[in-house]
């Protein structure tokens, strides 16, 4: 008799957590897929060039579909030392985004419906890695830029890389390059569906004991 009443309190105990973990998952994956619908209009990227002559700066910031800012004051600045001009069509990775949100959703599904194994696991690291990417990507770009300088420029500068993370000195321009608000929400997205699950569940547990 007394076994089958501890067995019965040990199910008692069980049944709450497992549905405490999953309530946990399931509001995480909400907070989770707000912030990266958040995130699709939201800069991926920022980057602002600074000089004397400029000293309000110029902006460019960088979407999942588009860049904005201050493109045609820097296309002629750029003009002068031989780099190309920004051309949306020499970013064919633009018309991609759409299809990366779209997996993006699956995966924090996909982490909701299987937490810790090794389904929703994977999930998490494909959201971690969203933004590594995006940021790997850009740097390719600036990378692409750089190095290809038309050699009868007005001014002749040697080939250079402009870092997609921190300071970049050509001539008397500094440009200061960062991530945008749109991966801040994917980090904090990625972030939420690996920790919060556990946080709220150590917090109840924390709860319940107060309680006992």
């Amino acid at each position: 008799m007394d076994n089958i009443t501890r067995a019965a309190e040990a199910h008692e105990r069980t049944f709450p957590a497992a549905r405490v973990d999953v309530l946990a998952r399931a509001f995480c994956g909400i907070v989770a897929t707000l912030l990266v619908v958040a995130s699709a209009s939201l800069p991926l990227w920022h980057a602002s060039l600074r000089a004397p002559q400029y000293p309000q700066g110029l902006k460019i910031d960088a979407y999942g579909t588009y860049v904005a800012g201050d493109l045609a004051e820097i296309n002629g600045l750029n003009h002068y030392i031989g780099m190309a001009p920004f051309d949306l069509k020499d970013f064919p990775e633009l018309s991609l985004w759409k299809y990366v949100l779209g997996a993006s959703f699956v995966a924090i599904i996909v982490s909701v419906i299987f937490g810790r194994r090794l389904a929703g696991r994977t999930a998490r690291i494909v959201l971690w890695a969203t933004p590594i990417g995006v940021l790997a990507d850009i740097q390719f770009r600036l990378f692409q830029y750089g190095h290809n300088l038309d050699p009868d420029a007005a001014l002749r500068v040697p080939p250079f890389t402009p870092w997609v993370i921190g300071p970049t000195k050509t001539f008397n321009f500094v440009t200061w390059s960062y991530p945008g608000l749109g991966l801040a929400a994917f980090v904090m997205a990625a972030a939420t569906l690996s920790f919060g699950p556990r946080l709220i569940d150590r917090a109840t547990r924390d709860s319940g004991h107060e309680d006992d």
